[in-house]
């Protein structure tokens, strides 16, 4: 468990699983299912495009390769700072498959906001709109703080 979470009451828990509620799998292996069940479907539509749960799942697939080439690991925190685009999406779910954990920020949230997000929480890193329209990963100074220390 990680710190700071506080778990649901084991009877809940049970009571949940035995149920079907829970089924004790990640968000990226239910999304896999959901991947493959759906691939020629659309699974968002953004601007002029229309990307299926195939192309999403390569999609999030290659971005969470240069994810974990650029130093990210499991249980990273990253603070997105993304419109509702396509690419939040794609971001959301290659954070996912490699574990990271997203923390969501408004786009609307100047330095003061998202710097207290990045104390807070640790992250390894922020993900910020650009004025081009294109995401930028940006390493936190805790993130090479902490992989000096490594």
């Amino acid at each position: 468990m990680l710190e700071g979470v506080v778990p649901f009451p084991p009877e809940f828990a049970k009571r949940y699983r035995e149920r079907g509620y829970w089924a004790d799998k990640s968000l990226a292996q239910e999304f896999k299912a959901v991947f493959e069940r759906y691939a020629d479907r659309i699974a968002l539509i953004d601007r002029d495009q229309s990307i299926t749960y195939a192309e999403l799942d390569r999609l999030s697939s290659n971005l969470a390769l240069h994810l974990l080439g650029a130093g990210l690991v499991p249980l990273d925190r990253v603070v997105v700072q993304l419109p509702n685009v396509a690419e939040f999406v794609i971001l959301y779910f290659a954070l996912q498959k490699i574990g990271c954990i997203p923390i969501s920020a408004l786009v609307t949230h100047r330095y003061a906001e998202i710097s207290q997000f990045v104390q807070l929480s640790g992250a390894a890193a922020c993900v910020i709109p650009t004025a081009l329209g294109i995401a930028t990963l940006r390493p936190s100074s805790i993130a090479f703080e902490r992989r000096a220390q490594r």
